[in-house]
């Protein structure tokens, strides 16, 4: 082997990881939303009511246009219908990188048929919150029913 050789062999290694280095940035070069949920009251307010929070916070590098929430039932409910719409009350919402915002809803949306809830963007992905602290909420919600 030529030092011609090792030199283009080098200069071949090096373009190729310089190529895939590019690919990678790029694909993580986005938005991304992260979504939590707690249950909780309102204070200072006259009613004693529990309401769902859910916390959309933009973890991503790029700005992320929040279009609107839904959810899913594992089965229909008494309409027929699987999927419903959580009507929010600041969205739709640009989210810069490290912002987030706080939505209140009414507890409706988690009930043990509830199966899913997501957050859409402006481009159509969609951010699910996780099945583990979905189930968590609904026992918690269904906890403070009977209390």
């Amino acid at each position: 082997m030529t030092l011609t050789d090792i030199t283009a062999l080098t200069g071949l290694l090096i373009a190729i990881a310089a190529l895939l280095w590019n690919i990678i940035r790029d694909i993580s070069d986005r938005g991304n939303l992260k979504i939590d949920g707690m249950i909780g009251k309102i204070v200072p307010s006259s009613t004693n009511k529990n309401f769902f929070f859910l916390t959309i916070s933009n973890i991503g590098r790029r700005p992320v246009m929040v279009k609107c929430a839904y959810g899913k039932f594992n089965k229909p409910d008494k309409d027929g219908k699987r999927l419903f719409v959580i009507v929010p009350e600041n969205l739709p919402k640009m989210l810069k990188e490290g912002e987030y915002i706080i939505e209140n809803y009414a507890l409706d949306s988690l009930n043990p048929n509830t199966k899913y809830i997501y957050i859409v963007d402006s481009c159509g992905r969609k951010y699910y919150l996780s099945r583990k602290r979905l189930k968590q909420l609904i026992k918690e919600n269904a906890e403070q029913k009977i209390i």
